[in-house]
C-alpha cells in the first residue's frame, strides 16, 4: 500500500472526505497508503481542514505524505477551496517575469507557511517545465521559456518550500513545457529528440535536483524520439530509469502524474498501468483509478515473478 498515493476518498469510499474519524482510521488500518493527496472540495475552513490532516496522519503507523496541488496562480487548491486563502504570488509567470530570487523565495516562503500551518507536509510543486510559448499547454503553470530563468526559480522555490517545513515535488518530468496537448484529456505527444531535452527542459530539473529537491513527477508525455514508441513517460524505464535516474543522478522518489488522466486509463487498466510505472523505475502511483485493482496488479505480477519483491 505505500506505493500508492491516492485521495481519502479512494480508501474511506465516501463521496467527498472532510472528516477523518473512525471510518479513516479503519481505512487506512487496512490500506496503508504511503500519502493522501486533497483537493478544494475536501478543505471547508482552517479548524476542520488541521482536524482532517492531523487525525489523519495520527491513524497511520507509517508517518503519511499529506500532499496538495499549491502552485498559486491557476492551481490553488487554497484559494479554490472554503479556506479562501488567497496566497497573493500570482502566476510563476509572473514571478519568472521579475527575474527577482528574493520575490522568488518570498513566494515559496508564502505558499510553505499557509500549507505547513494546515497540516500538509508536501507540495506539488514548483512546475519545473520550460514553456515554449503562448500555445504551450503548460500556460502560466512555467516560469517562463528560458531554461536558465526557470532553472533559477525552480530551485529557489524548492529551497523556500523546504525551509518552510514542506517537501517541494519538481514537475512534470521529461518537460512538459513544449506539449501543446493536455494529457489529462488524452494522448500528448512531445516530439524532442533526447539531445533537444537535455539542451532544455531537463536544465531546470538538474538544478532541482542538485539543490536537493527529493521528489520529482513523471509525466504521462509520449516522447516517441526518445522510448521508440507512444509509451507514458512515467511507464518507461528509459525516462525514468536511464534518464532521470542515471543520466540526472536522482536519488529521491519519483512518483507519477496521476494515473486518473485519459493518457493512462485510455490504454490501461489500473493494475497494467501500476506495474508498468514500478517496471519504469517509479517509487510511487498518484491516484490509480481503481486503488484496489492497482494493488492486486502490483501483488500478481510479484506471484508471476513481473515485478520482483525488491
Amino acid at each position: 500500500w505505500q506505493l500508492f498515493f491516492v485521495t481519502p476518498e479512494a480508501i474511506t469510499k465516501v463521496e467527498t472526505a472532510t472528516l477523518a474519524g473512525e471510518a479513516t482510521k479503519a481505512a487506512i488500518e487496512s490500506q496503508p497508503v504511503g500519502g493522501l493527496v486533497y483537493f478544494a472540495k475536501n478543505l471547508e475552513n482552517r479548524a476542520q481542514t488541521v482536524t482532517l490532516l492531523e487525525n489523519s496522519q495520527s491513524y497511520s503507523k507509517i508517518p503519511l505524505f499529506l500532499g496538495v496541488d499549491e502552485e498559486g496562480g491557476t492551481v490553488s487548491r487554497l484559494k479554490t477551496s472554503g479556506l479562501d486563502i488567497d496566497t497573493g504570488v500570482g502566476t510563476m509567470q509572473s514571478i519568472g517575469e521579475t527575474a527577482d530570487p528574493a520575490a522568488a523565495y518570498a513566494a515559496g516562503q508564502e505558499i510553505a507557511g499557509n500549507l505547513h500551518a494546515l497540516g500538509f507536509n508536501l507540495d506539488f510543486a514548483p512546475v519545473t517545465d520550460v514553456s515554449s510559448g503562448k500555445n504551450a499547454a503548460i500556460g502560466s503553470r512555467s516560469f517562463g521559456t528560458d531554461p536558465e530563468l526557470c532553472a533559477s526559480m525552480a530551485g529557489i522555490i524548492s529551497n523556500a518550500l523546504t525551509d518552510g517545513g514542506v517537501i517541494p515535488c519538481l514537475k512534470h518530468f521529461p518537460g512538459y513545457g513544449s506539449a501543446i496537448t493536455d494529457d489529462h484529456y488524452g494522448t500528448s505527444i512531445l516530439t524532442k529528440t533526447q539531445k533537444e531535452l537535455e539542451a532544455c527542459d531537463f536544465l531546470p530539473f538538474s538544478s532541482g535536483i542538485a539543490s536537493g529537491t527529493p521528489f520529482v513527477m513523471v509525466s504521462h508525455l509520449s516522447v516517441p524520439e526518445v522510448v521508440g514508441d507512444e509509451t507514458p513517460s512515467d511507464l518507461s524505464s528509459k525516462i525514468v530509469s536511464d534518464l532521470l535516474r542515471n543520466k540526472l543522478g536522482f536519488t529521491g522518489v519519483i512518483i507519477t502524474d496521476s494515473h486518473q488522466m485519459a493518457s493512462i486509463t485510455d490504454h490501461y487498466t489500473p493494475g497494467e498501468a501500476a506495474v508498468k510505472a514500478l517496471q519504469a523505475g517509479v517509487d510511487m502511483i498518484l491516484m490509480p483509478q481503481d486503488l484496489q485493482a492497482a494493488f492486486d496488479g502490483v501483488k500478481q505480477a510479484l506471484s508471476d515473478g513481473t515485478l520482483t519483491q525488491a
